[in-house]
């Protein structure tokens, strides 16, 4: 609600200020004002006669000494009365028959017009508000620093998170200049009402806003609904392929489609598994890994020094780096002479290690010139002792776990700086739901897995669980915009960026488990720091969050982002400094200083519209859409097709849950 202060002293200007706001309702039904008796020069009668005939719900707002005023305004109509928390006792007991006859809400009143307490004597006041019967706190300090400003906001966290031992609604703001965007962030976060003039030369106090202008401010974009999540595409190809190497039939639910997919299940047929799919059941029956091996045998030559001969059996990986990874070790078990090759900016990406790596297990693996694919894997992998740095990440290391059990010999795989270790957890877990038994144990800081030979893949029937990629948008679209109750995620998933509900709460966001999923709801931020080297999906989202938190926020984890779909750090640069995001980079980390969606409004700093261009990164390109909803103008993409890679359904998801929110 928003609540007019009327600070007129004569009966008739205070009847025309009135009226004024009754005309106001058609803009707000919700509005009402308030009378500061403190102020006015009002007979009982005249204001008797003021809040009878008043057409919008009127707050009396008394002190020790208009008592006679109070008591005519109570008994007269008014719908709530604001008292200083500090009056005494005897005050309250004076006007209690009226309040209990009336049913009057109590707004209990704290102000400081020179400083701002610590949050101890903050929470202090509240409680003894409490403690006299308040139905709302209202704590209005003077903001001397943003320090102030927030330590008032930071109320409404703890009393979301039960610190203050309440429940009672709070109207916690600040004044000053320091302090204005304060106002409006307290409605953002629960506010039962806000303070107002009626026009911008009648404020009450500094760093108050008009009513037109809170009207403007007020407005804008906002996310509400529920959004069903769809399967994640790192647990999809993990299980694709496993599937392919099983022998018989194995059963997918909650299946979802997306171009990363699309390509897993074209490199189960190509190795001559039989591929179904009703809606959101996928079956997928693998002929098992000997006759992957038969058919290779039967359509390829021996691999010659560096030759592709025509009849090579090909593998197609698509524009996905994982698929490429985990597919590199599989086909070198698979026989002589196999090709994996792609499309898109996946033939620009680095093979990180893999070449040497296969060549440590007695196979071969040639690539380009620049460690490119196209590939040409000959096997088979022997097994044995190999070390290798994960320090470029996990997804060769995941390709290497699901390959190495189908060798004749046991292996051991130490694994030296692993990074994304999530993922590889999680390529266990997938694993051991198909029969494949890898051991993991951890020796002076190195992962190192115990694999035996001659294992056997055996199909499963398994529910395809959300993907937390995917996720991490719209819980930052609603920590930041709004209320949206998520489906279809797994809390207990190992997938890496289920790390985004932490940095979330860390952050101050509002996060919670419900049967159905999880609820998320704005919440004022403050900054934060986070290693996103085991996430680094979750860079493009995160650098949009910090953009939105007051102060400075630092990511680390850059070097991880040079080897994507793009140049991830030189993306996010250039952009959000496009938009009139302050980045600095420093080292291995991004360094971020924003303000709050209520502090850009306030202080006239939306983010910059303009031309966008998603360097055809489906992660940066979600980002982006996101961080429309904070513009100042128009927003214009590019290539934003690239979210079918992995999310072909958010542009829809997200409009059907994105709002113009006008009071």
């Amino acid at each position: 609600m928003i609540c007019i202060s009327i600070n007129e002293i004569r009966y008739d200007d205070c009847l025309r200020a009135v009226r004024k706001c009754e005309r106001l309702i058609k803009e707000d039904p919700s509005l009402l004002a308030e009378i500061h008796f403190d102020l006015c020069q009002m007979t009982d009668e005249q204001v008797r006669k003021l809040f009878l005939e008043a057409k919008v719900p009127l707050v009396a707002v008394c002190t020790k000494k208009s008592l006679d005023q109070t008591r005519a305004a109570l008994e007269s109509g008014a719908k709530f009365i604001d008292v200083d928390a500090v009056s005494s006792d005897s005050f309250y007991d004076r006007l209690a028959p009226v309040l209990r006859r009336r049913n009057i809400k109590k707004i209990f009143s704290y102000h400081d017009y020179f400083d701002t307490p610590g949050t101890k004597e903050l929470v202090r006041i509240y409680k003894r508000a409490v403690q006299k019967g308040a139905d709302m706190v209202k704590i209005a300090t003077t903001a001397l620093s943003i320090e102030d400003a927030e330590r008032v906001l930071s109320l409404y966290r703890m009393q979301r998170d039960g610190e203050l031992g309440e429940n009672v609604p709070i109207i916690s703001f600040a004044m000053g200049s320091k302090g204005s965007y304060t106002r409006l962030e307290a409605l953002n976060l629960g506010a039962p009402m806000m303070y107002c003039s009626l026009k911008e030369e009648r404020k009450f106090n500094a760093g108050q806003f008009s009513f037109s202008k809170m009207m403007g401010l007020y407005s804008g974009y906002e996310v509400r609904g529920e959004v069903k999540i769809p399967a994640s595409k790192s647990v999809a190809q993990r299980a694709i392929l496993s599937a392919a190497l099983s022998s018989g039939d194995s059963e997918f639910t909650n299946f979802s489609r997306c171009r990363d997919v699309d390509a897993a299940l074209g490199v189960a047929k190509q190795v001559g598994a039989r591929v179904d799919i009703d809606g959101e059941h996928l079956s997928i029956h693998g002929r098992g890994f000997h006759f992957m091996k038969k058919k290779a045998s039967g359509d390829v030559k021996p691999m010659g020094p560096g030759v592709l001969t025509p009849d090579t059996q090909s593998v197609f990986v698509g524009e996905s780096g994982l698929l490429s990874r985990l597919c590199l070790p599989i086909a070198a078990q698979i026989g002589e002479g196999v090709t994996i090759t792609g499309e898109g900016s996946l033939l620009g990406r680095e093979m990180y290690g893999c070449k040497e790596t296969l060549w440590d297990f007695g196979a071969k693996c040639l690539l380009t010139a620049e460690d490119t694919l196209p590939a040409i894997v000959s096997g088979p992998l022997k097994g044995g002792k190999v070390s290798m740095s994960g320090k470029k990440g996990s997804q060769l290391i995941s390709g290497l776990l699901m390959a190495l059990p189908l060798s004749k010999k046991n292996s051991e795989l130490t694994v030296t700086h692993a990074t994304s270790i999530p993922y590889i957890k999680l390529t266990l877990q997938i694993l051991k739901k198909f029969g494949i038994v890898v051991e993991m144990s951890e020796e002076d800081g190195n992962m190192v897995f115990s694999i035996p030979g001659k294992q056997k893949y055996t199909p499963v029937e398994m529910e395809l669980e959300g993907d937390w990629s995917s996720a991490s948008n719209f819980v930052v679209a609603a920590t930041l915009y709004g209320d949206l109750l998520l489906k279809g995620l797994d809390m207990n998933s190992f997938q890496a960026d289920r790390a985004i509900v932490d940095i979330i709460r860390n952050c101050g966001g509002d996060v919670v488990e419900e049967n159905n999923g999880i609820r998320v709801r704005r919440a004022h931020l403050v900054p934060f720091e986070y290693d996103a080297t085991h996430s680094p999906d979750l860079f493009p989202v995160l650098a949009l969050l910090a953009a939105l938190c007051d102060g400075e926020s630092s990511i680390t984890g850059i070097d991880r982002l040079r080897n994507k779909e793009c140049n991830r750090t030189e993306a996010i640069c250039r952009n959000f400094g496009k938009m009139g995001v302050e980045i600095e980079l420093d080292g291995d980390t991004m360094i971020i200083t924003g303000m709050s969606l209520a502090h850009r409004k306030v202080e006239r700093k939306l983010f910059k519209g303009g031309s966008f261009s998603s360097f055809n990164d489906h992660r940066i390109a979600m980002a982006l859409l996101l961080a429309s909803l904070c513009a100042e103008d128009k927003f214009v993409i590019d290539e934003v097709e690239c979210i079918n890679k992995s999310f072909p359904s958010f542009i829809s998801l997200l409009s059907s849950v994105t709002v113009r929110k006008n009071r």
